[in-house]
């Protein structure tokens, strides 16, 4: 019944704002603005806000960029630079749910597309300040491939939300959408209670990617949620190995807040041109 429910929305989507249902033409202004890109200090690698180990245990802002988290400064990857719409928390979290939990499939769209929207508008953009992906005017990112699923859950759920997220950004680039480009090969134990390291450790061989899609090409991968990015670093790593030039990674939302170094990135070498 969920699945039919979700087909149906697909096809024919609830009138007015999808978040909220205000009679309104797409998304209302105020969900458009809860989950637009959110300001703050981010780690310029994966773009999760920052803050600093204050006195007696508190956090503090940091205050100066750009700078790397301490997972990513300690835990080097495959995986170029990632950025969000923003944190996991609030409507867009609700909204998010609502798509992979709910089978509300139609908020793949508006979502989707407010994702493309922020990512062709970043393209070119430096990256230190954990916002832009720096790459070269004029050669932006040419295929787009979602993180695939677990085929135990595809099987359970019905759909891949990253890959219905993947077609709207891919259509908002003008980029080819390749949702069998990258698979799954393997089948690994639950992520949940395991460190970063561990994770990454867990996922290492388990994806495999057809080098005809994305051999030689600037590929963005596409995913709902970042959590340690330990499964965007192992679809990276794949992807790398099947030739792509580039891998970066665009997601609706980060979680949670993590320290940071507090001063420029010494130990992470990127460029506008090289991942």
């Amino acid at each position: 019944m969920n699945l039919l429910r979700g087909l149906v929305d697909l096809v024919y989507p609830p009138s007015g704002c999808p978040l909220c249902s205000i009679p309104t033409p797409g998304l209302c202004r105020l969900c458009s603005l809860d989950i637009s890109w959110s300001a703050g200090d981010r780690c310029a690698r994966c773009s999760r806000p920052l803050v600093a180990a204050g006195s007696r245990g508190r956090d503090r802002p940091v205050l100066r960029s750009p700078a790397l988290c301490r997972d990513c400064l300690l835990t080097p990857s495959s995986l170029g630079l990632a950025r969000s719409l923003g944190v996991y928390r609030g409507r867009l979290r609700h909204a998010v749910h609502r798509l992979k939990y709910r089978r509300e499939t139609y908020l793949a769209r508006p979502l989707g597309e407010r994702l493309g929207r922020a990512v062709a508008a970043r393209q070119f953009l430096p990256w230190l300040d954990g916002r832009g992906f720096g790459l070269v005017p004029g050669r932006g990112f040419e295929v787009v491939v979602p993180v695939p699923a677990h085929p135990a859950r595809l099987r359970r759920r019905g759909f891949n939300p990253a890959a219905l997220l993947a077609c709207h950004v891919a259509r908002v680039l003008e980029a080819p959408h390749r949702p069998l480009a990258l698979t799954r090969i393997r089948s690994t134990p639950p992520q949940a209670g395991l460190t970063r390291g561990r994770r990454l450790a867990n996922l290492a061989g388990a994806f495999q990617a057809n080098p005809d899609d994305v051999g030689g090409r600037r590929v963005l991968l596409v995913d709902d949620v970042l959590t340690t990015g330990a499964t965007a670093a192992g679809c990276a790593a794949a992807l790398r190995k099947a030739g792509a030039f580039q891998v970066h990674v665009a997601v609706l939302a980060v979680r949670g807040r993590t320290a940071g170094t507090g001063r420029p990135p010494v130990a992470f070498r990127h460029s506008p041109g090289h991942a």
